[in-house]
């Protein structure tokens, strides 16, 4: 009778074990499950989100610091852009200053990417009922951290952007543009974007007909 309740006992320990392994087993199963429906469902969205909330964090960066190097005023105008006239003052030709327009280009464009540095390695965070469609759950709940960790190439050009301002006058902007590649840290990954702010550098409103004759670079560097 003793051998028998041993065999038992045993027997049941033996069940015991089994049902926590399987036990154990299942609840990793279901742990990877989860993980896999939330990448498949969220993961999209959460990228989305920190990319935006990125570019717009440079967009305000890039734009600050144009606008602070400009502010002394060193620059105007007519220090990029020359216009021609005949004797009668009619304007016959547009011509840029590309020594001037190179050169504010590259300190802009230093100064933009000196800004942007100082973003790297600050952590933001996206609050998880954000990834909802429930909008009662926008921005509720414990934030998910992703941060913009490096900035690859780089590079500014430069485009002249003319629009109809009134009667017989022609608004000529001067538009920066930088390009940057970004790498978020997202739990997990790296991702990669490409941001595009334009600025502009300089402008001003031209009364008659603007020539056909403009004399322009390339001044992608």
């Amino acid at each position: 009778m003793g051998r028998l309740h041993a065999r038992m006992r045993r027997v049941r320990w033996k069940l015991g074990h089994s049902v926590g392994f399987l036990s154990v087993l299942l609840g990793i199963v279901v742990a990877f499950a989860l993980i896999s429906y939330f990448n498949a469902r969220y993961e999209p969205v959460l990228e989305s989100i920190a990319t935006t909330q990125i570019q717009n964090a440079v967009s305000r960066s890039i734009n600050s610091s144009v606008a602070e190097a400009l502010s002394d005023g060193n620059m105007t105008y007519d220090d990029l852009v020359t216009l021609e006239k005949n004797e009668s003052g009619q304007i016959t030709a547009l011509q840029s200053n590309m020594s001037a327009i190179n050169s504010i280009r590259a300190s802009l464009l230093q100064a933009a990417l000196d800004s942007v540095d100082g973003l790297i390695s600050q952590e933001m965070g996206i609050p998880i009922g954000s990834l909802s469609s429930i909008a009662l759950l926008s921005g509720r709940g414990p934030e998910i951290p992703f941060k913009l960790v490096s900035v690859g190439t780089a590079s500014a050009s430069i485009d002249n952007v003319f629009t109809d301002a009134g009667i017989n006058q022609t608004h000529h902007q001067i538009m920066l543009t930088i390009t940057t590649q970004l790498s978020i840290l997202l739990p997990g990954h790296v991702i990669t974007t490409t941001n595009e702010t334009s600025i502009c550098i300089a402008e001003t409103v031209i009364v008659g007909t603007v020539p056909d004759m403009f004399v322009q670079v390339d001044t992608t560097g």
